[in-house]
C-alpha cells in the first residue's frame, strides 16, 4: 500500500525495535538497480517506492555469490539483489514466502530460521493484524492447497490474530473482483484484479500465489479500512474498492517490513551460510540447487501426509509443467529415461512447484551401481514410514532429502 508512516507508526516502531533506522538512500547502489527501478515505476505508480525512503545498498550473505555475499538494496515495496555482478541480472527475493515461513534465504537452497514478524501484511505498520506471524501460526487454511473456483468470490475472512474463517457465500467488499485465475503450481485461486495487475507488471515481480485471497480489516492512515489481500511469493497485493484508480490494487510495504525484520536493533543477526556440503554420491544424483532448491506446502503436517491417499490427492504436475522443467534443465532426451521427480516428495509434504521438480534419471552415469530415481523412491518411502512411526519429525525428513538423500539410501539394508 502507499507509504503511510504517520507519527503514531513511528512511535510504535520505536517501542518495538528500539532506535528505528531513519537513514535514506543517498543513491542507487548499482546502475542496474536504477534501470530496474525506472522500469518498474514506468509499469505502475509506486512500484518500488521512492529513493528517498529506500535504504543504502549493503552486502548480505549468499552462499553461491562471489565471496559469499551479494549486493542488495531495500525499497518500500521490495528488495533488489545482484547475486552475480558480471551478469547484471537483478532479482527481487521471495520476501513474502520468507516472512510467512519464518526463514531467511542465504543461498540457492540455504535458509536460516527466524521467527515470522508481528508486522501487519497491509496498511500502517502499527496495525493490530493480521500479521505475518499471526497468519503463519493460525492461518493454515489460507495457505492450504485449493481447487480452482473461477467466477466465484472471496469467502475467507482473516481476524486480527491471524485466524481465518470461511464466511460462506460472499465475503468480499465489492461484487466486481471475482476469482479469475488459478496458479496450478501452488494450487491457489487468484483474484481477477490481482491477476490483471500481475500480468501488467510481470510474474517475476509478484510471484505465484501462496495463499487464497482473504478479506481483512486494516488501518490505513489511522482509519480502519476493509480490503481484500493475497500473499504471493514476492509481494502482498491488496484491493481497496474505495481507492481511486490506479490505486485500487496496491502492494504492501514488504521491503520495509523485511528490512526492519532483519536490521532493527532487536532483530537477531542472520548467520553467514555454511560451506557447501559434501555429498555422499556424485553430482548427477542431485538436482541443480539454483533451479530446484525444494519446496513444501505451507503448514502441512505429519498427520496429513500419513493419511492413505494423501500424495495422490495433492499431485498436480501437468505435461506443460514437465516441459517447462525439461527446458530449465536443458534436457532433450527421451521422457522414458527420466522421472519428473519431486525433490521433496509429496509424501513428505513437498509441493508441485517448479522449484521442487527436476528430470531425475532412472539410471545415472556416475553413481555407484548406476543408482537413480528408483533408489530415491526407496528413500522417500523409508523416510515416510519413519515419520509416520514417530521416529523423526516431518521437518527432519525434509531436511534429509535436501541435505543428501543418497547418504540416507546407503543406510537402508540392500
Amino acid at each position: 500500500m502507499r507509504r503511510l508512516l504517520i507519527s503514531v507508526t513511528a512511535i510504535f516502531m520505536l517501542g518495538i525495535f528500539g532506535t528505528m533506522p531513519t537513514s535514506a538512500a543517498s543513491s542507487f547502489a548499482d546502475p542496474a538497480f536504477q534501470r530496474t527501478w525506472q522500469a518498474g515505476e514506468a509499469a505502475t505508480p509506486n512500484f518500488w517506492g521512492p529513493l528517498t525512503t529506500a535504504k543504502d545498498g549493503r552486502q548480505e550473505p549468499y552462499k553461491e555469490a562471489p565471496g559469499g555475499s551479494r549486493l542488495v538494496q531495500y525499497f518500500d515495496k521490495g528488495r533488489m539483489e545482484l547475486s552475480n555482478p558480471t551478469s547484471g541480472i537483478v532479482t527481487n527475493g521471495l520476501l513474502a514466502t520468507d516472512l510467512i515461513k519464518g526463514q531467511v534465504q542465504v543461498g540457492d537452497a540455504t535458509f536460516q530460521p527466524k521467527q515470522s514478524p508481528t508486522v501487519s501484511i497491509a496498511g500502517d505498520l502499527d496495525n493490530p493484524g493480521p500479521t505475518y506471524a499471526g497468519l503463519a501460526d493460525k492461518g493454515a487454511s489460507l495457505f492450504a492447497a485449493a481447487t480452482a473456483k473461477p467466477g466465484t468470490f472471496v469467502t475467507l475472512i482473516a481476524a486480527a490474530d491471524g485466524s481465518v474463517t470461511n464466511g460462506g457465500g460472499y465475503a468480499g467488499i465489492s461484487m466486481s473482483p471475482a476469482l479469475a485465475g488459478f496458479d496450478a503450481t501452488t494450487q491457489h485461486n487468484v483474484l481477477g484484479v490481482f491477476s490483471d495487475y500481475r500480468n501488467r507488471v510481470g510474474l517475476l515481480s509478484i510471484g505465484l500465489a501462496i495463499s487464497e485471497p482473504v478479506r481483512a480489516n486494516v488501518k490505513v492512515a489511522g482509519t480502519s479500512v476493509t480490503v481484500l489481500a493475497q500473499v504471493f511469493e514476492r509481494r502482498v497485493l491488496t484491493y481497496t474498492a474505495t481507492n481511486p484508480d490506479p490505486f485500487k490494487v496496491e502492494m504492501g510495504n514488504i521491503g520495509l517490513a523485511y528490512y526492519l525484520w532483519l536490521y532493527s536493533p532487536s532483530a537477531a543477526p542472520v548467520a553467514a551460510p555454511p560451506a557447501a556440503p559434501t555429498h555422499a554420491g556424485p553430482a548427477d544424483l542431485y538436482p541443480d540447487p539454483s533451479l530446484t532448491p525444494g519446496d513444501v506446502f505451507p503448514n502441512v503436517t505429519a498427520k496429513e501426509v500419513c493419511v492413505s491417499g494423501y500424495s495422490a490427492s495433492v499431485r498436480s504436475v501437468s505435461s506443460d509443467e514437465k516441459r517447462q522443467v525439461a527446458a530449465r534443465y536443458g534436457y532433450t532426451g527421451p521422457s522414458s529415461d527420466v522421472e519428473y521427480d519431486h525433490f521433496i516428495s509429496l509424501e513428505l509434504g513437498g509441493s508441485n512447484a517448479v522449484t521442487n521438480l527436476w528430470p531425475e534419471r532412472y539410471v545415472t552415469v556416475d553413481a555407484p551401481g548406476q543408482v537413480g530415481a528408483r533408489a530415491k523412491d526407496r528413500v522417500e518411502n523409508a523416510l515416510h514410514a519413519a515419520v509416520c512411526r514417530g521416529d523423526m519429525t516431518l521437518q527432519q525428513a525434509q531436511d534429509q532429502i535436501r541435505t543428501d538423500w543418497y547418504a540416507y539410501f546407503l543406510t537402508i539394508p540392500q
